[in-house]
């Protein structure tokens, strides 16, 4: 069995017991494995989709919680440039969050990703958009494959 069809399963097996989108529950009662796969892969796709603006919006009312279990599964991976990353984000979004508040009260997503991308500077960001996270997260999928399976299976 490929990295690729692990991590789908356990898109799989989030999608089975969380319908819609993770919420912060599963931040607590989770595998941490699972959880590093699933928020590792929602940072490199929000990032890469719209920006930090863009994370920080979708995850709002769990933003931290995110961040947290990105940082740990980017730990397992060996990915330690990420983690430093997801460290500077968790500061914007602290320096931010009230004014993505306001724009979540007054005004749209976009209007907010515009005005958020020219103040959330990082010299981090790019590292979303490299295949290195990628593949650390692959390879050690595959080095955990059995535990991964295991918990799939539950």
């Amino acid at each position: 069995m490929t990295a690729d069809d692990i991590e789908d399963r356990v898109y799989k097996w989030f999608g089975k017991h969380y319908p819609g989108n993770p919420d912060a529950e599963c931040h607590r009662t989770v595998a941490p494995e699972l959880r590093a796969i699933l928020f590792t892969s929602n940072v490199e796709g929000e990032i890469s989709n719209g920006g930090l603006p863009q994370l920080l919006w979708n995850t709002f009312h769990h933003w931290r919680a995110v961040l947290d279990d990105a940082e740990m599964g980017y730990q397992l991976f060996g990915a330690t440039q990420h983690c430093e990353a997801i460290r500077e984000f968790r500061a914007l979004f602290q320096r931010y969050e009230q004014e993505c508040r306001h724009y979540m009260e007054h005004s749209s997503c976009s209007e907010w990703c515009e005005y958020g991308n020219n103040v959330m500077k990082s010299q981090h960001k790019k590292l979303f958009f490299s295949d290195a996270d990628y593949e650390k997260r692959q390879a050690w999928i595959t080095a955990n494959e059995q535990r991964l399976l295991q918990l799939v299976a539950a």
